[in-house]
């Protein structure tokens, strides 16, 4: 029996060794675990300090000063039809999805980046994140974004044009009326005719099937072609009145704009109209 107690004693004694050996292993790791959760944290800090915040007045003096708007390159992050109805003046579209594909040329720039989103601080956090993850931080984030802009009276510019190079080519693609009618009449179509004219023509009486995009004011043209999100490469007819000198205006601002192919009617809607093509009025 003693001999048989102290067997059980010593293997007690080694039990005890293990649970001891076990629970500095489980205080060891918990404090390992609670190490890279406060150093993940103290890591998170310091990013967010990294981002330096610039105000709106301050940006305001930036842009409309001629001796320091080009010290800075601006980045306007919000979607695309939010740039297009109003962004800051020389400022770029630039989305965090689009971010990554800019990156070497961020790397080359050497003036500090001033990026700005709506107001609510979710697409300049996540662009701001993806700068700091590269090493960039050579930058700044507009405090209230563009909403803050506005409501401070600040003007705004809207982008009339994608491209403005001086070799965009011009040349007028004339179609005719007959032409016209049978793409329109075709059901395998994809052609899209719009009419530039004022609105009170288009109600009065337009092509049938034909799309009321009025070419003045310009920047609702653009703004309004730019919301129908056509594609590029889309085929796309304009018409107005035969003598009126705004059509040269109108095909430039669709070719500015990358779309491909544009067609201008020939003779206009008063040549449709005699030849008795099908119209119709709202």
């Amino acid at each position: 029996m003693i001999y048989r107690m102290k067997v059980l004693s010593g293997e007690g004694r080694t039990v005890l060794q293990a649970h001891k050996i076990k629970s500095r292993m489980h205080s060891i790791v918990g404090r390992t675990a609670v190490f890279f959760i406060l150093a993940g944290l103290q890591n998170c800090v310091l990013r967010e300090s990294d981002v330096k915040m610039i105000s709106v007045d301050k940006v305001y003096e930036i842009v409309n000063d001629s001796l320091t708007v080009n010290n800075y390159v601006l980045f306007d992050t919000r979607g695309r039809m939010d740039y297009v109805r109003g962004h800051l003046v020389s400022a770029f579209w630039l989305t965090p999805d689009s971010l990554n594909s800019k990156i070497p040329l961020i790397l080359n720039e050497r003036r500090p980046l001033i990026i700005y989103d709506s107001g609510d601080g979710t697409a300049s956090e996540q662009a701001s994140a993806m700068l700091l993850e590269r090493g960039i931080d050579n930058f700044f984030v507009m405090d209230g974004g563009f909403s803050k802009w506005i409501s401070q009276g600040y003007p705004a510019a809207i982008q009339l044009v994608r491209n403005t190079s001086d070799k965009v080519h011009f040349k007028q693609k004339e179609i005719s009326t007959q032409r016209t009618f049978e793409l329109l009449n075709s059901p395998y179509t994809n052609y899209v005719i719009i009419d530039i004219r004022p609105y009170p023509s288009f109600s009065e009486a337009h092509i049938a099937g034909a799309i009321s995009i009025p070419f003045e004011p310009i920047n609702e043209f653009v703004v309004h072609v730019e919301e129908k999100d056509f594609a590029r490469n889309k085929p796309i007819i304009l018409y107005g009145d035969a003598s009126s000198d705004i059509m040269s205006k109108a095909l430039e601002v669709m070719l500015r704009n990358d779309f491909s192919q544009i067609y201008v009617l020939s003779g206009g809607f008063q040549e449709w109209a005699s030849k008795q093509y099908p119209v119709a009025s709202n």
